[in-house]
């Protein structure tokens, strides 16, 4: 049954396409020429299609180049961005060194000024920055730091006392 089925359908079809060859050869002409008009047609067509898989082609190479270039520039960014994780490690590791050092520079100041006399030590007080004397009166045990102050201005005494009051305990000595 399927091949009666698939008989006439090619039969069918080649029925359409003599049909379509006839008229194609128009009134007057004859089956011979029309076949060259097909074949004409069918060659232009597929040079048509030789010239668009062609260009296909130099299409298709220029995206594999252009990718190529996409992914080596990819590369190169992402060194950069592992080179810029490098450094910025490293900077932030002797930020830290840095910033523990001048901890312990400062720690030692605090111990330099309550191993001095309040009276040596107040006039000093008196005129540094506010905020660098009350960091270091904040760091020095407090018998010592009421000492100094008790021999600095009383303005400048209730100036540091109330930045004293306002703020948190610092770490350290």
């Amino acid at each position: 049954m399927k091949r009666g089925l698939c008989a006439g359908a090619v039969a069918a079809v080649l029925g359409v396409l003599a049909a379509a060859v006839a008229a194609a050869a128009g009134p007057g002409q004859t089956v011979g020429s029309a076949d060259s008009a097909l074949a004409k047609s069918v060659a232009l067509e597929r040079a048509d299609m030789e010239r668009r898989r062609g260009d296909l082609l130099l299409e298709e190479e220029r995206l594999k180049t252009l990718r190529k270039e996409i992914d080596e520039r990819l590369q190169e960014l992402r060194r950069l961005k592992d080179g810029i994780a490098r450094e910025r490690a490293g900077l932030e590791a002797q930020e830290q060194a840095l910033s523990e050092a001048r901890r312990k520079e400062f720690l030692h100041l605090v111990k330099v000024y309550e191993n001095m006399a309040p009276e040596e030590a107040a006039p000093l007080i008196q005129a540094m920055d506010r905020n660098v004397a009350v960091d270091l009166l904040a760091r020095m045990k407090e018998k010592k730091a009421g000492q100094i102050l008790e021999n600095v201005q009383k303005k400048r005494a209730v100036e540091l006392s109330e930045a004293l009051a306002r703020r948190k305990r610092p770490e350290g000595p």
